[in-house]
């Protein structure tokens, strides 16, 4: 399986006020199954959706159209009521590593653009940080939607011995979420997996944004409409949970050169969202 679906929505072209096929996304096949929520820039009730499928040549393979579908409302849970524990977190106050940059709203890198060289503002597990959890406490059960990770987009060009030059090798390209009432019996909500090799479709690769070239300003990152993240989504339900537990299963193998030996995983931000 291998390929391109792009998913469109009829919607209105904002320069003639007349109806229009609008692209919401595009994304990259991959075999099995594997749900994703799109936020559509106009908010309606509901939608005619549109998925035409490509390969890699770019070759037209399929087109199917759905109408009426009613959307998912969905909205992020305050990121100031997340209460996160995670054993494995490094804490290094002089390099600004820690796992209270997990939480603190900076999806992008804007800290760490204005710190200095050595100063990064952002999370990381480890050492052997693949396989170990990180939990949140919602304080109250409710029924949850998905789990959105972002990458810290391009602010130095050199990193410490964690990151070892190649910042890619850290971030997740696989992850399972759990949920749980009581902090003990957990049930699998949300599974994402790509393979580790990097191309030219990983979820990180928006833009080359975070590609240790060209490092960003303050003023760049603020120019990017949307920051690189990834969104862990889950089945549709009324199950409620009021814990939430995130394992990085396995990293991206981006630079095979410069090998993350000690599997430490690194967000930049992390958000949980929630049904209405």
């Amino acid at each position: 399986m291998k390929g391109f679906a792009h998913i469109f929505y009829i919607g209105t072209d904002p320069t003639t006020d007349q109806p229009d096929t609008i692209l919401a996304k595009t994304i990259n096949l991959q075999q099995g199954e594997n749900s994703s929520f799109i936020k559509f820039e106009q908010e309606m009730e509901d939608y005619d959706i549109i998925v035409r499928t490509e390969d890699f040549r770019g070759y037209f393979v399929q087109s199917k159209e759905w109408k009426d579908i009613k959307s998912y409302q969905t909205e992020k849970f305050p990121e100031d009521q997340l209460k996160v524990t995670c054993p494995s977190s490094v804490e290094d106050d002089d390099a600004k590593i820690g796992l209270k940059y997990l939480t603190d709203g900076d999806d992008r890198g804007y800290q760490a653009a204005k710190g200095k060289y050595d100063q990064y503002y952002t999370f990381v597990m480890g050492p052997f940080g693949v396989g170990k959890n990180l939990d949140i406490d919602l304080g109250q059960a409710k029924v949850l939607a998905s789990v959105r990770i972002y990458a810290q987009c391009c602010t130095k060009e050199s990193y410490n011995d964690i990151f070892n030059m190649s910042y890619a090798n850290l971030l997740p390209n696989e992850v399972t979420i759990y949920g749980s009432n009581d902090g003990e019996k957990w049930t699998q909500i949300g599974h994402h997996y790509e393979s580790a090799d990097a191309g030219s479709g990983q979820w990180y690769s928006t833009y080359g944004l975070v590609n240790r070239f060209n490092p960003l300003s303050y003023d760049d990152l603020s120019q990017i409409p949307t920051p690189v993240y990834l969104d862990v989504t889950f089945s549709i339900s009324d199950n409620s949970y009021r814990y939430v537990r995130v394992v990085p299963n396995s990293v991206f193998i981006d630079n095979p050169y410069m090998p993350n030996r000690q599997q430490y995983v690194t967000m930049q931000e992390l958000e949980v969202y929630t049904k209405k």
